[in-house]
């Protein structure tokens, strides 16, 4: 390497750098003399030592013996007679983690992370001994020779015993235990002494249970072989099984929840069966009974008087079981037959004549009643239908009614109250027409239901086709038979009117919205879906507002900066000594108030451009504009156009991109036309590479559209243009 000499004197006042940065090569060393940093790698060192370098760090390294006499917090060096990386910390020396490992000072007590490859474990020792192992499963805990696995204590001695030791007079309580093998020696088993053993030869056993809980199980009474017994009470708190017949004498009281008679005959000799005997409901009795016959597999049925309707019913209860105490549920109502009967109310599916023959039908789906050969003199008939019934006499005759439903009519007219047709149905096409007004109480009216191809159309006095909807496009016309779009109002000359009202009455921001707000003047509309913005009015330029203040070298926040509130940060232009401040990034804005992210420095000029809200910027009377991105090639391909025939000039800030190559230009463009030609002039072309990415060009297409054309010299390349236009 060349060692580059410095000639001249080399006085103080060359190296004292007052406010102007020092770089050695490209980027080889910089020092940042206003905020105190040195770099390695970089021009702007982001810490007081900032090294921006792949390869690495080389730390101070040395023995034991060879640690600064004088350390101080934070000293980081690599001891060569431990091996390991050191740090000084709180008067001492400790070593860092190496590799899987993290020891102590004296390399006698470490934490070792997976010793071993895929082991998943971590292990603990002191003293030079291995006293702690924690294994993959979050409830693995392995303690000297006792492991914790999933709630179980496993020793790992083998052969060895498991001891659970109290301290001092304290004993080892366990609220709960399952013992399933082993022996219990020296254990209190119901007293205050352990009780050794229990012998009987001969005699009487005389088991007594002051607590009235006790039991027998697996006794033989009366011998070798089970015998009769007499008991003045016989009280069975678990199952008693009589394999025999069993005769009661006196009465049978029963106090279980269930008794159940598993018996293929139940003889009764009471004349009546009381249900419900303690039923003490009187006028707020709740409680429905009856008789409940099981089907297996089938929904159960029963007889039952049902208190909430406070009638009898043969009724299906498919989710009951005879075992409710209450409301029982009616899933439906069966069928019931007799002979002769008087009914008050009937309901029922048919009725049957004494002979046999069915009088009158009622179907259960529609509810329907077929009446075959009878006459009612009245008939009150509240819903459903009256279907081939001459009504007024044995012809068809004239009917009134309050409200006519009727699911098939077949009828010339129908007339109002006053005889004048209102609806006439045409018997061979169908068609329906109103010659009156129809008014819609409620509910809501859908034409087309079925989505079949079917055209609507409304007919105003002037225009036959005032509202049209071409049900195979899916368009909607306004003054037009043939809409070409969602909503075509291309048959009208006079005008569309906005929604209008004040900022207070603007709806929830929705991207394409548009209205004109009566509050402001402007019209407005949304198109990020969060904001509204005003809209350029020809000939009507904003007012710029220029606001200064200077840098102290240590304010960071100027507040009241502004005299009225920017509506955006990105609306307002900040230089500070002619240099442009970039948005968000070099500073921000709330309210009246704008924050650097550094203190501009002492006697630091500072001035702002104000006025860019609301309007946006206007040039020639039209708003600020951009395209999407266009990808070209080498086939000269359009990437921005304009009407000839309402603006004459067109000024372009054009970007470029070619992503392949990771290059980027940026070049202005000016553009004006004739009527037949259009010329272009492009200017200020800044590229990142060595040549440009593309030639533009602008042709008038000899009708009304300047069309700006861009062709790439190399690789696909995109472009975006922001433009502003001019009449």
């Amino acid at each position: 390497m060349a060692i580059g000499r410095i000639t001249g004197q080399m006085l103080s006042a060359n190296l004292a750098r007052s406010g102007t940065d020092l770089t050695f090569e490209t980027n080889l060393l910089a020092l940042d003399v206003t905020n105190s940093r040195v770099g390695i790698g970089t021009a702007t060192p982001g810490t007081t030592l900032h090294v921006s370098a792949t390869d690495a760090l080389r730390l101070p390294s040395g023995t034991t013996g060879q640690r600064p006499g004088s350390p101080a917090n934070g000293d980081i060096r690599y001891n060569t007679t431990t091996a390991t990386i050191e740090g000084y910390s709180n008067g001492a020396y400790a070593n860092l983690a190496s590799g899987t490992e993290l020891k102590d000072a004296d390399g006698d007590t470490s934490v070792n992370v997976e010793p071993s490859s895929d082991a998943d474990e971590v292990h603990i020792n002191t003293a030079n001994s291995e006293t702690a192992i924690f294994r993959t499963a979050s409830t693995d805990l392995g303690v000297t020779n006792i492991s914790n696995t999933a709630s179980t204590i496993t020793g790992l001695v083998t052969n060895g015993d498991i001891t659970l030791t109290p301290n001092g007079t304290g004993s080892v309580k366990i609220d709960k235990a399952d013992i399933n093998g082993g022996a219990i020696d020296g254990v209190t088993i119901g007293s205050n002494s352990a009780a050794t053993a229990l012998t009987v030869s001969g005699g009487t056993v005389a088991i007594t249970d002051t607590g009235g809980d006790g039991t027998m199980d697996g006794v033989i009474i009366g011998g070798s072989t089970a015998a009769a017994g007499s008991f003045t009470t016989l009280a069975a708190s678990s199952n008693l099984t009589v394999s025999g017949n069993t005769t009661v004498t006196g009465n049978l009281t029963v106090n279980g929840t269930t008794t159940t008679i598993d018996s293929t005959t139940l003889t009764i000799e009471d004349p009546l069966i009381q249900l419900a005997k303690n039923n003490s409901g009187g006028d707020a009795n709740t409680f429905d009974q009856g008789l409940f016959f099981n089907r297996g597999s089938l929904n159960n049925v029963s007889f039952l008087w049902d208190e909430s309707a406070d009638q009898f019913a043969f009724a299906r209860t498919a989710s009951e079981d005879g075992t409710t105490a209450g409301n029982v549920t009616i899933d439906a109502y069966e069928g019931i037959r007799a002979g002769v009967g008087t009914f008050t109310d009937v309901e029922t599916a048919q009725i049957s004549a004494a002979d046999g023959t069915t009088a009158a039908t009622i179907a259960n789906s529609t509810g329907v009643i077929t009446i075959p050969s009878s006459v009612l003199t009245t008939a009150d008939i509240n819903a459903g239908t009256v279907d081939n019934v001459t009504i007024g006499g044995s012809t068809a005759g004239a009917g009134t009614f309050t409200t006519l439903i009727a699911a098939n009519t077949q009828t010339g007219t129908v007339k109002a109250n006053d005889g004048t047709a209102a609806i006439a149905i045409a018997d061979s096409t169908g068609a329906v027409t109103i010659t009156t007004a129809v008014e819609l109480d409620g509910g809501n009216v859908t034409i087309n239901e079925s989505s079949a191809s079917v055209d609507f159309r409304v007919e105003s006095n002037g225009h036959a086709h005032a509202l049209f909807v071409d049900g195979s496009e899916d368009h909607v016309g306004i003054k037009t038979a043939s809409p070409a779009y969602d909503l075509d109002i291309s048959g009208s000359t006079d005008a569309v009117k906005l929604p209008s009202g004040t900022t207070a009455q603007r709806p929830t921001a929705s991207a394409g919205i548009i209205r004109f707000n009566s509050q402001t003047g402007f019209y407005e509309g949304c198109q990020d879906g969060s904001t509204f913005i005003n809209f350029a009015v020809a000939g009507s330029a904003p007012t710029f507002t220029k606001e200064t203040a200077t840098g102290d070298g240590s304010t960071t926040t100027f507040t009241g900066f502004f005299s009225s509130a920017p509506e955006n940060v990105n609306n307002v232009f900040v230089y500070i000594d002619n240099v442009f401040q970039e948005p968000t990034e070099n500073y921000t804005v709330s309210g009246t108030n704008i924050t650097f992210t550094s203190a501009p420095h002492s006697a630091a000029r500072i001035f702002a451009i104000t006025g860019a809200d609301g309007t946006s910027l206007v040039t020639g009377g039209v708003a600020r504009s951009e395209t999407s991105s266009v990808s070209f090639t080498s086939t000269a391909t359009t990437i921005m156009s304009f009407n000839a025939a309402t603006y004459r000039s067109a000024e372009l800030f054009i970007t470029l991109t070619d992503s392949g190559n990771s290059e980027y230009s940026a070049q202005k463009g000016v553009v004006v036309h004739n009527g037949s030609t259009a010329f272009i002039t492009v200017h200020a072309i800044t590229n990142t590479g060595d040549t440009d990415l593309a030639t533009i060009t602008a042709e008038h297409d000899g009708s009304n559209t300047v069309n700006v054309k861009a062709q790439s010299t190399g690789g696909t390349t995109a472009a975006r243009v922001q433009y502003s236009l001019s009449v």
